[in-house]
Parts: C-alpha cells; sequence; structure tokens
C-alpha cells in the first residue's frame, strides 16, 4: 500500500511560566460576557506576583479625537484588510470616530467616522442641555460601549449626529476588519402605548448587547431631567437586516421619566434570552405597574418588546426612591453564574444590593417579598458589581463593589445568599463615583485574582471633568492589598483625565483604559521585568514526515503544548516541559 506522510505541528502555543487553562478570549461588549460578570478569566500574564511597582506600568498611549465613554473591546487574530492577521483594540469617541489600534504594537489599523459617513457632524452637547452641566462635555457622539458578533465580525453601536440642526440617534453595522459598513445605517425612532421617541431629549448611555438574533439595547435621558421630556426606552434590531423588532417605553403615561442608562452597563442577558434593565427616577405617580415602571428591575423578552414585561421587581420604596433622584438604575444589574433558577444582583444610588429570582420577581409589593435578600451594602451602586465565580476549594463566588466614599467591598456568595456583611473590604476610599472595577483571573486559581479599578483623583467630577484618574490592581483574594497604582509613580505612569463610569479592559497580558484626555493608556509588564521567552529548535510551525523533529530550549520551567495532526495546539493538547530532552518522531500509514 501507498506511504501517507503524518505532518508534525509544533506551534507554540503558550509560552509562560505556568500552565494556561485557557485561550485568551475576546473582549467583545462591556462587562465581557451577556450577564455582565465583568471577568476575564482566562488572564495568565497579569497575577499577584508579577504585577508590582517595579513590574508593571504604562507601555504606551493611543491617540484619538475625544473623550472615550465607551469600554475599549477586544479581539484575536483579527484578519485586517490588506494588513495580514493583528490582535485588535477598538475604541470609540465622543467625535463619532471608531477606532482598530494593533493592541500589541498601538499602530493604527484603520479608522472611519460616523457623521461625515452621514454627511453630518458629530452634536455638541451643549446646545441639548442646561448651561454649567459638566457630564459630558464636548460632543455627544459614540457614548455606549458596542457589541461585536464573533461568528460574522460585525459590530454593533449607536451614533448621535447633529443632522439638519437636529439630535439624531442611528444604529450602524461596521465590519471590524475594514471599518466598512455592510448594512446602511438607520435613523432609531419608536413608538409604544402613546409615547413616541424623541431623540432630542434622549441618551443611548447603557451599552449594547447581543441575544440571539437582536442587538438590544437603552436609552435614558439627555441632560436635563424633567418632568414630562422623555422615557426610558428599550429597544431591539435585527442584527442581519437593522430593522427594528421591538421597542419598550418604561414610562408611557404621566409625568414620564423612568430612563435605562445604569452608568453604561448594558442589558444582563440570562440563559434563556431575557434581558434585564433596571430604571431611573419617575416624577409624580412614578409607578403603577402597567405603564410606569420607574424605580423598577424588568424583565424583558427581546424576541417581543412591544408587548408588557414578561415581570419585574419594584422596590417598596419607589416613591421615596422618586423623591430623592435615588435611581435605581444608576447601576446595572448582574446575573450571578451558574445558578438555577437564575439569580440576579444589583443596587443604584440608594445603597441598597438586592438578590432577585429571576423566575418569580413579583411586581411591588410592600414587603419587598420579590428579593431573596435586601442588603445596605454601599453608599451608592455607580459602576455595578463584578463577580469572581470560583469553586469552594479556592474560596469560593465572590461579588465586589466600590461606591463613593467608602472602601472596595467583597461578598462572598454561598449559592443561594451573599454574606451579610463583607467577608473582604479594602482601606482606600475615592469619592464620587467611587471605583468602577473589571477582573482578571485564570481561572479560580489562588494567586491570579486581580480586581482592577478607574477612580478620580478628587471626585468633583460634576465640577471638573480634567479630573485625573488613577487605575488599581488589587489583590481579588484580599482586596485590602493594593498591588500596584497609577499614582504610586504618577510620572512613569499617569493615566490622564478620569473617564467617568469606563471600567479597564484587560485582555492578553495588557489593561487598556480610557480617558478623557484624547487617548487610550495601556499598561503592562515592563519590559526591563519581562522574563526571557523559550527559545526552540527548530522554529515553530508545521514539518511533514518522515523525519525526526527535536525541540529543545534555555528556559527550564516553560511550558509548550504540541499537536501531531496539524492542528492548532490547545490547552489540552501534548505538553513539553522546557528542559527535559524530546525528540517528536512522524509516522507512516502504510
Amino acid at each position: 500500500m501507498k506511504s501517507q506522510p503524518w505532518s508534525i505541528s509544533v506551534a507554540l502555543l503558550f509560552l509562560a511560566f505556568a500552565n494556561f487553562s485557557h485561550a485568551q478570549p475576546s473582549v467583545l461588549q462591556r462587562g465581557y460576557d451577556p450577564g455582565l460578570s465583568g471577568a476575564n478569566l482566562a488572564e495568565t500574564t497579569l497575577t499577584t506576583s508579577s504585577v508590582s511597582p517595579s513590574t508593571f506600568g504604562l507601555l504606551a498611549t493611543l491617540p484619538v479625537d475625544a473623550d472615550v465613554y465607551a469600554q475599549p473591546l477586544y479581539v484575536p487574530h483579527v484578519s485586517v484588510a490588506g494588513q495580514g492577521s493583528h490582535n485588535v483594540l477598538y475604541v470609540a469617541s465622543m467625535n463619532d470616530t471608531l477606532y482598530a489600534f494593533d493592541a500589541d504594537g498601538g499602530s493604527l489599523l484603520w479608522s472611519v467616522n460616523l457623521a461625515t459617513s452621514v454627511g453630518a457632524t458629530p452634536a455638541p452637547i451643549g446646545s441639548f442641555t442646561f448651561s454649567g452641566n459638566q457630564n459630558i462635555v464636548g460632543n455627544i457622539g459614540i457614548l455606549g460601549t458596542p457589541v461585536i458578533d464573533p461568528s460574522t465580525n460585525l459590530m454593533y453601536l449607536v451614533a448621535c449626529t447633529l443632522e439638519n440642526n437636529t439630535l439624531v440617534w442611528r444604529l450602524h453595522e461596521i465590519d471590524i476588519t475594514s471599518g466598512t459598513e455592510p448594512l446602511k445605517n438607520v435613523a432609531i425612532s419608536a413608538s409604544y402605548g402613546g409615547m413616541t421617541f424623541d431623540g432630542r431629549y434622549q441618551t443611548q448611555r447603557a451599552s449594547l448587547t447581543l441575544v440571539g438574533n437582536q442587538v438590544v439595547f437603552a436609552f435614558g435621558p439627555v441632560e436635563l431631567e424633567y418632568a414630562g421630556g422623555y422615557s426610558g426606552w428599550v429597544m431591539a434590531y435585527n442584527k442581519q437586516t437593522l430593522a427594528q423588532t421591538g421597542a419598550f417605553a418604561t414610562a408611557s403615561s404621566g409625568t414620564k421619566g423612568a430612563g435605562v442608562w445604569q452608568s453604561g452597563r448594558p442589558p444582563a442577558v440570562d440563559g434563556a434570552g431575557y434581558v434585564y434593565v433596571f430604571t431611573g427616577n419617575g416624577y409624580t405617580n412614578g409607578y403603577n405597574g402597567t405603564t410606569e415602571f420607574s424605580e423598577s428591575a424588568l424583565k424583558l423578552d427581546p424576541a417581543n418588546l412591544s408587548a408588557p414585561p414578561v415581570d419585574w421587581f419594584t422596590p417598596s420604596n419607589w416613591s421615596s426612591l422618586d423623591g430623592q433622584d435615588l435611581d435605581l438604575g444608576s447601576s446595572g444589574p448582574l446575573i450571578v453564574p451558574n445558578t438555577s433558577p437564575s439569580l440576579l444582583a444589583g443596587g443604584g444610588k440608594a445603597g441598597t444590593m438586592y438578590l432577585l429570582n429571576t423566575s418569580n420577581l413579583q411586581h411591588y409589593t410592600s414587603t419587598n417579598a420579590g428579593a431573596l435578600q435586601v442588603l445596605n451594602a454601599a453608599p451608592q451602586f455607580r459602576g455595578g458589581p463584578v463577580y469572581w465565580q470560583r469553586s469552594a476549594a479556592n474560596g469560593g463566588p465572590v461579588l465586589y463593589n466600590w461606591g463613593p466614599s467608602d472602601p472596595v467591598k467583597a461578598y462572598a456568595f454561598n449559592g443561594s445568599t451573599f454574606a451579610a456583611t463583607p467577608t473582604q473590604q479594602g482601606t482606600n476610599m475615592p469619592v464620587y463615583p467611587g471605583g468602577i472595577l473589571s477582573i482578571s483571573a485564570n481561572g479560580d486559581m489562588p494567586g491570579t485574582g486581580i480586581l482592577w479599578a478607574t477612580a478620580a483623583a478628587s471626585g468633583n467630577l460634576f465640577d471638573d471633568p480634567t479630573d485625573p484618574g488613577i487605575l488599581y490592581a488589587m489583590d481579588a483574594g484580599n482586596v485590602a492589598t493594593v498591588l500596584w497604582s497609577s499614582n504610586g509613580n504618577p510620572t512613569r505612569d499617569g493615566l490622564g483625565n478620569f473617564a467617568k463610569f469606563v471600567p479597564p479592559t484587560i485582555a492578553n497580558g495588557k489593561v487598556y483604559v480610557a480617558t478623557f484626555s484624547n487617548k487610550v493608556a495601556v499598561y503592562g509588564l515592563l519590559a526591563s521585568a519581562t522574563a526571557a521567552q523559550p527559545t526552540f529548535s527548530p522554529l515553530p510551525g508545521t514539518y511533514a514526515g518522515p523525519q525526526h523533529v527535536a525541540l529543545s530550549d534555555s528556559t527550564p520551567g516553560a511550558v509548550v503544548h504540541y499537536t501531531t495532526d496539524s492542528t492548532p495546539p490547545t490547552a489540552s493538547s501534548a505538553t513539553y516541559i522546557a528542559g527535559t530532552p524530546l525528540t517528536i518522531a512522524s509516522t507512516e500509514t502504510v
């Protein structure tokens, strides 16, 4: 019989001094996943031992044309049109510009201005708000974080433009390999229960998410909020056609309100495909359970958004929250991972955290019967909670929140409820709006969990939009331990002006931080602290037999994964431990 060669693949997957348990993931939306855990659990380079003042710092800055309110997104191995394969960082600005940067070297791969593309200009926020407001300064462009569909390499985002002196919101579909638009963008309009969407009085602050075939996003008010001027909205569009499939107004009668802004967090999505949002304050009679849903947690069906809510929870003190402008919707919900039935956690300006059973929210009751747990957890929830899923053997799962004028707090979860008091607590107490959080870890391995936070140096963001920012790295196993902060060596590591409510993005050994200084700051291990990489002979590649391929390296302790069937190695592939002689011999099929 004819002999057939069997190829030998020795492509290197990992060059690290510990075993990887996950491949590096994409960051496709704000919050990392549809449930909004805020966690990248496949980070292996940045650990509690590798991040320190002497080993970690600012590597580069990526220039953009305006403030950045959207969390930077990351996709590895993108075949960029005419430029080969790159790990790509996507950054959206308030001048309606979308950038694609090489996430490793920082070079600009492409950019597109979505105002120019429709023959418009960015919209100056000063023309649509009260004098002196500092929440948004300059233009109001791409405000909510986009979302990326990895199956099609398409990004969906909402941009605000000034067209014939009118504030217009448009949904765009962008090819992430080139910046082109496969489908014509659509101007957003909607009606529900006699209420008509008026873009002049709305902002698309809450980020976007994908649910099946639907792109889902929400609107809150433009400044200044006032009675009768606006409603909150949740909308769904078909991702293949950009046709609207449903829209729901959170307050379609009375004096309206109930905006959905959530400090920029998107709607949360459970495993069954339902979406959840928190609403803000209404005005007189802001809740009635039929046409007005202020201060409520709403469960909505994105495939049937024009129907009433599937379910909802409204706190017993909703009227007091309305009267004091204590929005439940100042932060958004989080779906607690690995629970059945699905559980939801979150809180708002009153600082009360609710744990809810999503299968039985019980609407409004005078006793909060729909809540499994009610905790006074913080002065306020702003950026919102994040969650580290750990096994019991490695410490158990933990939820973190960092409210204004309060230390960062961690609450252990036993599978049913959270600890009544913090199980960990930090010492730093940044003022408004507190710390905006993300987590990185290598699964639940001890010594790998880092709680990252951005915070304002002084907290005077309503008065000073040029407040310097601080990036913190804390041991997620003991948040009282600050591993590193950018103000430890501000000359080397200063990030610029604080970007309010924007969490840091951790991907592939780097931390990307949005700023209000026309740049994104990039942090990572400093060159002087980077360990020598293994050397191999022959070079990584695929080798066809019959022949013998010998691997050798100069760095004992490194781990190399290889295959013998020409497929790319994975974490479950065979391993070669540096310093141990190994010969891989090809074979013939006879």
